[in-house]
Formats: structure tokens, C-alpha cells, sequence
């Protein structure tokens, strides 16, 4: 059956956060309160409408009247529509996810999701909401940890369902750097060596001296296994273990 359909179309994303956009609100707004409620979001929890207060430089604010302050959109829900320079808790902990990781880590405050579910011998500054958009392949696997425990405790979804950004992040970081460019390269010359020492293997040993021919014969698994891994598995993500949870927030699952 034949079909024609034109294809003069763009399928346009729903994720509308736009790092650019969010620095050009946040520049007009006292930076300061902004980053705390970044902090009250990723290291306390911001639950339905208990906000709870923090302290900037010795002033006691509450986190509800300095949201609004700073225009923050709250009560977000899944079908919310947030233009790209709409600030809500959840983007604050992404735009400021360095400058929070370091934030836990030289004050020794770790998030609630580490303090509940993390493993507490893994590293804390690895494990709030918004570090998804942050971890690299080698140091997920401490969120990985907290996700998967919040799921086994509540029978939720969030470590399926984070996922996108991650695998995102990795295909970014792999198919743009000079590291991910090697990668591939070294990838498709060690792939293209096994193939070769599969032949070499098929032939009779009288071609090949019986040094080179025992050298092949024991670590062209090597040479393959290490060009996959360095590639294909990081491109793909951790098939077994890397789904990562939607953004934990009592504002609902919304990806903005």
C-alpha cells in the first residue's frame, strides 16, 4: 500500500526549559534568593504548600512570600504550558545543580533524597533533585541508588522515567567532545581489528607464525569488549540499572 503525506512539518518539544532564557529572568531578580530557593528545593523538599523557611545571610525569610517575590509559577501540574524563561522551583535546582553539588559538599548538607533513600557511603553531592541534568555515565550511579529505593518503597515510576534526560546528556557529551569523537574512533578500529582476528582465527595456522596467531587467538575479546565499552555502553546508557527518576517534587511530574 502506498502512502503519501507531506512532510513539510517540525515536531516541536515539549520541554520548553532554555538555560539562556532562565539566566535572562534570574539576572533581573537578587541572585541570592534565587539560589535559596534552589537549596530549600533540592536539600529540604518543597511539599504541597508547606515551603518552609531558610536564612540568607542572617535574615530569616519565608521560602512561600520570597518565591512569589521572585515570580516563581507554583501549583505546576503535567499539563502546565511554561514559556522558556518561566521560573518554578524545579528549574532553579537545574540551572543551579553545579553550584549546588558544591553547596552540599563543603557544608556537609545533604539532600532528603540522600538522607532517605541513598546509600550513605555514596557521595551526597551526587544525589538531589536536578542532579539527573548534571551526572556524567561514571558517578550516576549514586542517584541511581536513591531512585531505585524511593521506588521499592512507594511503588512509583521515577527512576523509569528519568531516563530521557540522562540518555540526552550522554548522547550530547558523546557524539560533541573531542572525548566522545575518540571514543568512536577507537571504537570502530578495535571493532574493525576483531573482525580481522575472526578471520585470522578461521584460517590455517601455516599463514600466520604460530606467536601472532596465539596473540590473537587470546585477546581479541579484549580489544572488542574495551571498544564497547568505551562507545556503544555509554551511548546507550546503563541498560540494566540507568533509568532515572523523574524530578522528585510534590508539584507532580511535570518536566518543567
Amino acid at each position: 500500500m502506498s502512502i503519501k503525506v507531506t512532510m513539510d512539518m517540525i515536531p516541536l518539544s515539549t520541554d520548553t526549559y532554555d538555560e539562556s532564557a532562565i539566566w535572562n529572568s534570574i539576572s533581573k531578580l537578587n541572585l541570592e534568593h534565587c539560589f535559596a530557593l534552589a537549596l530549600q528545593f533540592a536539600i529540604v523538599g518543597v511539599v504541597g504548600d508547606n515551603y518552609g523557611r531558610c536564612i540568607i545571610t542572617g535574615q530569616e525569610y519565608d521560602i512561600k512570600t520570597l518565591a512569589i517575590e521572585c515570580g516563581l509559577k507554583l501549583k505546576n501540574g503535567p499539563q502546565t504550558r511554561l514559556a522558556p524563561g518561566d521560573l518554578t522551583f524545579k528549574r532553579l535546582a537545574r540551572f543551579f545543580r553545579y553550584q549546588i553539588a558544591i553547596y552540599i559538599r563543603d557544608y556537609n548538607r545533604p539532600s532528603f533524597l540522600f538522607r532517605k533513600y541513598g546509600n550513605l557511603q555514596d557521595r551526597s553531592d551526587l544525589v538531589f533533585p536536578g542532579a539527573e541534568y548534571m551526572v556524567t555515565l561514571e558517578d550516576s550511579g549514586p542517584l541511581t541508588t536513591a531512585y531505585r529505593n524511593l521506588d521499592q518503597v512507594y511503588g512509583t515510576r521515577f527512576l523509569e522515567r528519568l531516563l530521557f534526560p540522562i540518555r540526552i546528556f550522554l548522547k550530547r557529551q558523546i557524539s560533541t567532545s573531542p572525548k566522545g569523537l575518540f571514543s568512536l574512533f577507537l571504537f570502530l578500529f578495535l571493532f574493525s581489528f576483531s573482525v580481522l582476528v575472526c578471520f585470522l582465527g578461521g584460517i590455517s595456522s601455516q599463514h600466520v607464525s604460530h606467536t601472532t596467531f596465539f596473540f590473537f587467538e587470546r585477546f581479541w575479546v579484549i580489544f572488542l569488549f574495551e571498544g564497547f565499552r568505551l562507545y556503544l555502553f555509554a551511548w546507550d546508557g546503563i541498560r540494566d540499572t540507568s533509568y532515572f527518576s523523574k524530578l522528585l517534587s510534590a508539584q507532580g511530574p511535570s518536566s518543567s
